[in-house]
Parts: C-alpha cells; sequence; structure tokens
C-alpha cells in the first residue's frame, strides 16, 4: 500500500497580451494574513522543465503584490483576505514567448515558514 503526502501549490496558469497590464485578486476565505509577507515572481527554468529537474533559474519580473484583510464580526466572524498581484505594461513586455516562463506566489507566515501556494505557466503573445 502507498501512502503520499502532497503539499504542492494551486496550479493557475497566466495568459495575456506581451505589453498589457494583469492585475488579478485571489481571495483567501477564513484565512488572516496580517502577519504575513508576500512574494511572486516570473522566472524561466534553463531546462524548461521545473516540475521534476532542477536548473538554473533565471527571475524575469517581480510583479507587485498587496494585501487586505478584512474581519466580518456576526453570528459567526469571518476572515477574509485579498491578495492583489500586478504586472505592469513594461514587465509583461519582458515575458519571452519562449523558455517556457513560470510564476509563483508565496507566502512567509509570521513564524518564518515559506509555502509556495500559487504556481503555473506564463504564456504571453504579441497583441
Amino acid at each position: 500500500m502507498t501512502t503520499t503526502f502532497s503539499l504542492l501549490p494551486y496550479a493557475i496558469d497566466l495568459e495575456f497580451v506581451r505589453g498589457d497590464e494583469v492585475p488579478f485578486t485571489v481571495v483567501f476565505n477564513g484565512t488572516d494574513l496580517t502577519n504575513y509577507g508576500l512574494t511572486s515572481s516570473v522566472y524561466i527554468v534553463d531546462t524548461g522543465t521545473y516540475s521534476r529537474t532542477r536548473g538554473t533559474v533565471s527571475e524575469l519580473v517581480v510583479p507587485t503584490v498587496t494585501k487586505s484583510v478584512s474581519v466580518a464580526a456576526g453570528t459567526v466572524t469571518t476572515t477574509t483576505s485579498t491578495v492583489s498581484v500586478r504586472l505592469t505594461e513594461q514587465q509583461t513586455s519582458l515575458i519571452p514567448e519562449t523558455g517556457n516562463p513560470r510564476w509563483y506566489l508565496r507566502w512567509i507566515d509570521p513564524s518564518g515558514v515559506t509555502r509556495t501556494i500559487l504556481s503555473g505557466n506564463v504564456s504571453a503573445s504579441n497583441p
């Protein structure tokens, strides 16, 4: 009997037109990210296959990441954290059509533990 423990990020691929601004938000219901750090990057791994093969990582651009946390009091207190990620027009124009670019969103919890929560492929096409 095989048992597998998997702690992989949720896969979200990004597709957009090179040179366009790309803003998006991710909502975490029931999660308070008040004291968490957040990082994101678009990068290329020289092997072309990140999932199973290690290689040299070339960072292409660093998106702007901001967050807001709201608490709704009622019968049940609900905390919602919204994370906004933004790639500028200049940043998306630097992402090549080839080379298998990838991206990630990571959080660093208050105790310093880093977890990649979202990642995926990046496809930037010409207009």
